[in-house]
């Protein structure tokens, strides 16, 4: 028996579009699945936690309204394919660019091949910088943390080194001292007092 008698239709599809240089796209999403090994794997198998959409959902509501559990199941579903649909988008995007690796910029090119409107484009890009701005501020704080941190360590081993070498210096004078005193002593103990 031949190897390629166990081949699927998804790897035969996936191999027809390479074979003819037709870029991925959201209709071969079912082969590059299957090639990539999530073949028969629900969505259900991929739903991002309820906490994070019920706490994000909650955000754009007034306290007074109450979610039932049916609505937060439909929510996270309908996230959970929102996020899985731009995700295989992008990663069309970064293999059509001959990366393996998916980058905000292949989302934000995947989010206008997909026609999303552009102020959510837009404020999809702003939330974007935003979030790098923080980092680049918080890797600030946490450098000069550690150089605060480093220079109270060298001011810490700076005093400790002196205090020992007083203690050194102050142990050097009284050495003298005490030999002198042990050897009076000694001689008071031969020679007694008449």
């Amino acid at each position: 028996m031949d190897g390629d008698d166990f081949r699927t239709s998804a790897q035969d599809a996936a191999d027809e579009d390479v074979l003819e240089g037709i870029p991925l796209s959201s209709r071969t999403m079912s082969a590059t699945n299957a090639v990539g090994g999530t073949f028969g794997l629900g969505i259900d198998q991929f739903e991002l936690p309820k906490a994070s959409i019920n706490k994000l959902a909650r955000t754009e509501i007034p306290d007074s309204v109450q979610l039932r559990k049916d609505t937060l199941t439909a929510l996270v579903k309908s996230a959970s394919v929102f996020v899985s649909y731009l995700t295989a988008a992008s990663q069309d995007v970064a293999i059509a660019r001959g990366n393996k690796t998916i980058s905000a910029a292949h989302v934000l090119d995947a989010m206008r091949e997909l026609e999303f409107p552009l102020p959510m484009r837009k404020a999809l890009r702003e939330e974007l910088q935003a979030y790098r701005d923080l980092q680049k501020r918080n890797a600030a704080t946490r450098a000069d943390a550690a150089a605060r941190s480093r220079a109270i360590a060298r001011a810490k081993a700076t005093e400790k080194a002196s205090e020992e070498a007083l203690q050194k210096e102050h142990d050097a004078e009284e050495t003298p001292k005490d030999a002198e005193a042990m050897e009076m002593d000694q001689d008071q103990a031969r020679d007694p007092v008449l």
